[in-house]
């Protein structure tokens, strides 16, 4: 059964091969523990066909419960009869004055008491809306509006079920969770690709959407944010699909949905939403250590001769992220510093860099972007003059078409910068000409203060 509407959202089990029923507290005249749904138990096969619905209510006893129902013809709020060509339910309802009602049968063993609704597909009804009636006067509704399908919605929602059941039907292995959150559907699955975990997504909303996400340990805390655009593959339904890799491979993987129409931001209630992966072996995807991996010869080559070309004086760093070479390469002349940042990859890549003390605060923020180098190198050429040097060079890479962002592990990358002999002399002739122009304006402020008095008087006239 797959439900039709959601009267509230609610995370779903992971092991919930299809959204299932939402529980609902209504109103303070129902009690703990009741709970309305809807679901589809089939869909026209054919034009022309029925489509059936089961209206199921929970934790209402035995005592007599009626359903007062009408339909949607021109709108899918507007309340009308219906008739019997358009919808019958069992038990067959009885018609009163404005509406429709039928009596809920005694319930299962488990207290589900249910009314089967049928809905002729060609009929033209738009929604289908009912109350909960106990007699004489105890009417139960969805807070303070009835409980309203939009039966277009419902048949929207076809294309987001056959989705989802292709995707297990590919992979019957995958780990899947659902959620319904303001309206929108959302599926992902994840499933061990053998060191790698693949992940898929899928969202029934009519907007378009970015998924955000991030590993996280049991904590739940992002250890890093990425941005995927999420493509409309049929109807309203988008798609999305990541690999994760060493150590994007966590307990969880942590994601929020946001639209950047309306920035907003779609998440698991107050929550963000939280997939828990399946495990993956750690020996399957852990880099090795850089000193044990086979090093590009080409990018070693370009490393080596940037050396060459910078000269004696040059310091070097070197970083592997996530299999991507990272080296930068400092040096000092009189009047600035140049730092010569390599990168192996075939990303497009930004440089964001900035100077920073002994504390690791960042000064001042600039980008960079990196230039094509032959092989899949990337180079960027960062001056910074010497009044601005300070104790480190801070920087972070930034890949633009899918807003990702590259660290040393959790922390931006940093490298300790050389010192030049004229640098502290230069610096302290910045201090000096600063110190300068600050006493010339005190000065020039001073004169118009001291005249102050001899201004009011010539102003103070009486007559």
């Amino acid at each position: 059964a797959i439900p039709a509407e959601r009267f509230l959202s609610r995370r779903l089990a992971p092991s919930t091969p299809h959204p299932k029923d939402f529980t609902l507290q209504t109103t303070s005249n129902m009690a703990p523990g009741h709970s309305v749904s809807v679901e589809v138990v089939s869909e026209p096969e054919e034009v022309g066909g029925w489509a059936v619905l089961e209206v199921n209510a929970e934790g209402f006893g035995e005592d007599e419960l009626i359903m007062h129902w009408g339909v949607g013809k021109l709108r899918v709020d507007e309340w009308a009869v219906g008739s019997d060509a358009q919808v019958k339910t069992t038990p067959a309802s009885s018609h009163v004055q404005g509406a429709c009602q039928a009596l809920f049968p005694a319930g299962d063993a488990q207290g589900c008491r249910k009314i089967k609704v049928e809905i002729k597909g060609d009929s033209g009804v738009k929604g289908f809306q009912f109350v909960l009636h106990r007699k004489p006067n105890d009417w139960l509704k969805n807070g303070a509006t009835n409980f309203l399908l939009n039966l277009d919605k419902v048949e929207g929602a076809k294309i987001f079920r056959n989705r989802m059941k292709a995707a297990l039907e590919a992979d019957a292995k995958a780990k899947h969770q659902v959620w319904s959150c303001q309206g929108v559907e959302v599926a992902v699955f994840a499933s061990d690709a053998g060191g790698s975990c693949n992940v898929k997504a899928l969202v029934d909303s009519e907007h378009d959407l970015v998924l955000q996400y991030g590993p996280a340990g049991p904590d739940r805390r992002w250890q890093s944010s990425t941005r995927l655009p999420l493509s409309k593959v049929e109807g309203t339904v988008s798609e999305g699909a990541v690999a994760l890799t060493g150590p994007e491979c966590q307990k969880y993987l942590m994601f929020v949905l946001h639209d950047a129409s309306t920035n907003q931001w779609l998440k698991d209630g107050g929550r963000d939403f939280a997939m828990e992966l399946p495990p993956i072996e750690v020996a399957k995807f852990q880099p090795q250590p850089h000193a044990e991996r086979a090093a590009s010869k080409k990018f070693s080559k370009f490393v080596k001769e940037a050396m060459e070309e910078d000269g004696e004086a040059a310091t070097m760093k070197e970083w592997s992220v996530d299999g991507i070479d990272i080296v930068a390469i400092a040096t000092p002349s009189e009047l600035e510093c140049n730092v010569h940042v390599l990168v192996d990859t075939t990303a497009d890549l930004t440089v964001q860099y900035g100077s920073a003390g002994a504390d690791k605060t960042w000064q001042f923020s600039k980008r960079v972007p990196l230039a094509n180098m032959p092989d899949h190198a990337r180079e960027a050429f960062i001056s910074i003059p010497a009044g601005a040097v300070d104790k480190h060079l801070m920087f972070v890479l930034h890949e633009g078409a899918v807003n990702r962002w590259i660290k040393d592990g959790n922390d931006d990358f940093f490298f300790e910068l050389p010192r030049h002999p004229e640098w502290d002399r230069l610096k302290r002739e910045e201090e000096a000409r600063k110190a300068a122009e600050a006493e010339k304006a005190m000065a020039g402020r001073s004169a118009f203060l001291a005249a102050r008095r001899e201004r009011e008087e010539k102003a103070n006239i009486s007559f």
